[in-house]
């Protein structure tokens, strides 16, 4: 399933455009790690 959808999105996006969706889906994660990190810390 993995391949598949992979294959879909790079037919309809440039490569740049998808980089850019992975660059970004990886800071988002990175911003809402960090602030469950600074939550956690401000716990203590």
């Amino acid at each position: 399933a993995i391949p598949a959808v992979a294959a879909t999105v790079t037919i309809k996006q440039t490569p740049q455009a998808f980089l850019r969706d992975v660059l970004d889906a990886a800071h988002a994660l990175a911003v809402e790690k960090s602030l469950q990190a600074t939550d956690a810390a401000s716990l203590v």
